[in-house]
C-alpha cells in the first residue's frame, strides 16, 4: 500500500474490547479432576493486538481492567509484546474478567471428549463490562484514535 506521495503507507492498529485472565487446566478432564490451573491472558482483541505488534505494526489496545493482579498481568503481558496500553483504564471497584478453559480427553465421567473444550466465562460486573463511549473521551484514547 502506498500513501499519496507514493511512499510506503504507515498506520497503526487500535483494538478495543474486553480481554480477560485465563486459567488453563494442568490436564484434560472435568474441573473436579483438575489438580491446578496455569494463569494466562486471552481475548480476541489482545490476541490480535499482540500478533500485529509482533509483525511490526504499531498497535494499541483500549479497554478497562481491574486494579488487581489479573489486570496487571494482562496489561504487562501486552506491553511486553509491544502493544501500547496507555489508554487502558484501571477500575478500582470492578475486577478483571476471568475465564477458565475445560478440555476433554480423559476417561473420567463428565469428560467433554477428546479434542473438545469449553470456556467458562466470569465477566459479569467486570471492569470491561463498564466500557462505554465515555472511554473515548480519555485523552490517551483520543490520541490513539486521531
Amino acid at each position: 500500500m502506498a500513501d499519496q506521495d507514493g511512499g510506503a503507507a504507515t498506520g497503526r492498529a487500535v483494538c478495543l474490547g474486553e480481554s480477560m485472565a485465563v486459567l488453563l487446566p494442568d490436564r484434560p478432564g472435568p474441573f473436579e479432576a483438575v489438580g491446578a490451573f496455569r494463569p494466562s491472558v486471552g481475548g480476541a482483541e489482545s490476541n490480535v493486538a499482540a500478533a500485529l505488534a509482533g509483525l511490526g505494526v504499531p498497535t494499541a489496545w483500549i479497554s478497562r481492567v481491574g486494579a488487581d493482579g489479573f489486570g496487571r498481568r494482562l496489561t504487562g503481558d501486552l506491553a511486553a509484546a509491544g502493544v501500547d496500553v496507555s489508554a487502558v483504564a484501571v477500575d478500582p471497584h470492578r475486577p478483571t474478567g476471568v475465564y477458565l478453559k475445560e478440555t476433554g480427553g480423559s476417561d473420567l465421567p463428565h469428560d467433554l471428549g477428546a479434542g473438545r473444550s469449553r470456556l467458562h466465562y466470569y465477566r459479569t460486573g467486570s471492569a470491561a463490562s463498564a466500557l462505554s463511549p465515555a472511554l473515548l473521551d480519555d485523552p490517551a484514547a483520543a490520541a490513539l484514535l486521531d
